[in-house]
């Protein structure tokens, strides 16, 4: 559901921001699987958002850039 990938989206918000380099990747995934379906440009931005910032914090500018 929506409200479930929201969740997802925000928990590798946390994780990403505590350091969490892999639970914030899994979150963003789940976030991603359960938003698969839905027209949520909004939402499928962030998750999108956090996936260029988690490759950012780890040096991986093209994938950030990617993600971005």
């Amino acid at each position: 559901s929506r409200l479930q990938a929201w969740i997802q989206q925000q928990l590798g918000d946390l994780h990403r921001i505590s350091g969490k380099v892999e639970e914030a990747h899994q979150a963003y995934e789940k976030a991603l699987a359960l938003i698969e379906g839905f027209i949520d440009p909004e939402l499928r931005w962030q998750i999108y958002y956090g996936f260029g910032k988690l490759w950012e914090k780890q040096g991986d500018d093209e994938r950030a850039h990617y993600s971005y």
